[in-house]
């Protein structure tokens, strides 16, 4: 996908899925001994070949909001990819942000130790 067209269509998906709140509810009995707002992390962090299930809890389908499951679906199957991709260009536009900083930085820099230059010159 081109990158023009990528935040609109991620937007469009977005405002024809299912409003949250979303929420993770873990399966496996090993999630009972932590606390509810460890489940993500642990989600993400499980590891040495257990496969989980869970469920996932949203909000009940908005009544002339179209198809809840279609437009759902569409957000799911590109999620990986949309993020990915967004995820590069933000980082894109911090690495260009903090160029600019250090840019900014090194002429603040060089403007001041001119400036003091020219005031001991003047002083001599």
């Amino acid at each position: 996908m081109s990158e023009d067209k990528l935040v609109p269509t991620v937007r469009t998906a977005l405002a024809v899925a299912s409003p949250g709140p979303w929420k993770l509810r873990p399966r496996d009995v090993a999630f009972d001994q932590w606390p509810e707002e460890e489940w993500d992390r642990r989600a993400l962090g499980w590891s040495d070949g257990h496969v989980l299930q869970f469920d996932i809890e949203g909000p009940a389908p908005v009544f002339g909001r179209g198809d809840f499951n279609g437009g759902d679906a569409v957000l799911v199957t590109h999620a990986v990819e949309w993020l990915t991709s967004l995820c590069e260009r933000v980082e894109a536009l911090e690495k260009e942000r903090d160029h600019e900083r250090q840019a900014k930085e090194t002429v603040a820099d060089t403007l001041t130790s001119n400036i003091k230059w020219q005031r001991g010159r003047a002083r001599s």
